[in-house]
């Protein structure tokens, strides 16, 4: 009896010992959300099918493949038209939190052509009708007709045909391209390219003619190295004189491909427009999907998202990119600007007292302007130019008061310096770093500087002013400006004093390129001595 006993007890532990170390692995054990992918589909009038999802189980994404190599979709429930009689293989695919999946595929037969039912808002417009024949060409806004009436419709900072801004930002707060700017500029090919949208009886078209036989985009992640393998020139981002630290130019003849639409998914929304094969619109940065977010029967704006970008430092940054179309026969080239004469500027001493003898321009107008002068010690002046810079940036990135002289490029021969009065309050913050940002050599996270900065430009140049600028810096040997004092600084530009190209003056406080705020004041200004 005892021996039997013990052997009970002993079974009766090692149970014990098994059920708990059964309920351990069980603790341990990751729990899977069970799915089951299911939907159900009609087929209407024009071929358009209409997919309801009833899927059961706790999932929290879905994604259509329609089963004709158009572009998936993310939404619960969808329709799709298909303009040719065919079996499309369907799959619907849902996704848990967790990452648990499950598919379910079902065939749609489609027993005959019908293309009407691709004949949407957004495709009328493109293709300039209403019916299957109807075909369109699209151009560049090369000479900005029609970019400012999209930026104002829009309420965004959209001025050119093709220029880029802060992601998000839908606008182009960065750079936007001058009237004709990258054929008399950097010599491009790019108004030659002509965008023809059609319907024929086999689905929607695009036509990319494009003579001069060059395509453009961005090389900093190799996007278009690996795109357009058989690049012909690629402009090396190391060197410093190449015209875009940026960009890429490659072989690229355009040709014929689809494309397919999806009109906005709320009355706010915007439409989306994709393309297939190589095709792409105007510039090439990484993506063939695009935002239309402008469309009219005359114009037509996308905005591209540029989500593998680097800024100049190498860090990684993401892009809007804003281009703006319109048709051929509705471009209208400007009337070529009188060439200026060069002379001196001659003004007496600029105070703000009285009405100002020239304009001056903030890239940032909230709050800056002329006020009175509280910081009179050192400064008599009743009025004073006081600058803000905000935080962030578009369209506050360059830091700076701009004066344009219209009629005439700057005679330096003589006078050749800029004199100005200038107050650095101890207020700011010139501690606290950007964050992140980098721009034309910056480094990023830079602070807010003690320093003024005046550059001259020759505006015919557009956004690439910056190419042939020259600058002079004041900075105290880069240990800040003194503050809370009235400073009277001179800016010589002597060593250029043979250049005749300038016609802009550009004054930047605590420097350009990043998002931290400051207020700065100047005053008595002299353009230009001897």
């Amino acid at each position: 009896m005892k021996r039997n006993f013990t052997a009970c007890l002993w079974a009766l532990l090692c149970g014990a010992l098994a059920i708990t170390s059964c309920d351990n692995d069980d603790d341990n054990d990751k729990t899977t959300t069970t799915l089951t992918a299911d939907f159900t589909f009609s087929i209407g009038a024009n071929n358009l099918v209409t997919f309801t999802n009833t899927s059961t189980g706790d999932y929290a994404a879905s994604e259509w493949d329609f089963g004709d190599q158009t572009p998936a979709a993310a939404t619960q429930n969808t329709t799709h038209t298909y303009p040719t009689a065919n079996t499309y293989h369907v799959t619907l695919k849902v996704t848990a939190s967790d990452g648990t999946t499950d598919s379910k595929q079902k065939d749609v037969v489609i027993e005959h052509d019908d293309v009407s039912g691709l004949l949407t808002p957004t495709v009328q417009k493109l293709i300039g009708g209403n019916a299957v024949g109807s075909s369109q060409v699209w151009v560049l806004d090369r000479y900005n007709q029609f970019a400012p009436a999209v930026g104002e419709a829009l309420e965004k900072n959209i001025f050119s045909h093709l220029g880029l801004g802060e992601f998000g930002s839908y606008g182009q707060g960065w750079y936007g391209a001058g009237i004709d700017e990258k054929s008399t500029q950097a010599e491009w090919r790019i108004y030659e390219e002509t965008f023809t949208f059609s319907l024929d009886n086999s689905g929607l078209k695009l036509v990319i003619d494009n003579p001069g036989g060059k395509g453009y985009g961005r090389l900093r992640n190799n996007i278009s190295s690996s795109k357009f393998p058989g690049a012909t020139a690629w402009l090396d981002p190391t060197q410093d004189n190449a015209p875009s630290a940026a960009e890429a130019e490659f072989t690229y003849t355009g040709g014929s491909y689809t494309f397919s639409t999806a009109e906005p998914e709320t009355e706010s929304g915007y439409a989306k427009l994709t393309l297939t094969g190589d095709a792409f619109l105007t510039y090439w940065v990484g993506t063939q999907e695009y935002e239309i977010i402008y469309l009219t029967d005359e114009v037509l704006a996308v905005r591209v998202e540029d989500l593998n970008d680097k800024d100049d430092s190498g860090n990684d940054q993401q892009i809007d990119w804003i281009f703006v179309f319109t048709h051929p026969d509705l471009l209208e080239e400007p009337e070529p600007e009188p060439e200026k004469t060069l002379a001196e500027v001659s003004y007496s001493i600029e105070g703000f007292e009285e009405t100002l003898q020239f304009t001056l321009v903030p890239d940032n107008a909230t709050g800056s302007g002329i006020i009175d002068n509280t910081f009179t010690e050192g400064n008599s002046s009743s009025k004073i130019y006081k600058y803000v810079k905000p935080e962030g940036d578009d369209p506050n990135w360059w830091a700076s008061v701009n004066y344009l002289d219209a009629a005439h490029k700057f005679d330096l021969s003589s006078k050749n310096k800029i004199k100005i009065k200038v107050y650095i309050p101890s207020t700011n913050d010139y501690t606290t770093p950007s964050d992140g940002v980098a721009h034309d050599g910056i480094p990023a996270n830079s602070p807010l500087l003690k320093q003024l900065v005046i550059k001259l430009h020759d505006s015919s140049k557009g956004g690439n002013a910056w190419q042939t600028q020259v600058e002079v810096k004041q900075d105290n040997n880069e240990a800040g400006l003194a503050t809370n004092t009235w400073l009277d600084l001179t800016f010589d530009f002597s060593s250029v004093s043979d250049r005749t190209d300038f016609d802009k003056i550009v004054i930047q406080f605590g420097q350009e390129g990043h998002k931290r705020p400051g207020t700065f004041y100047f005053d008595d200004l002299e353009f230009f001595v001897e």
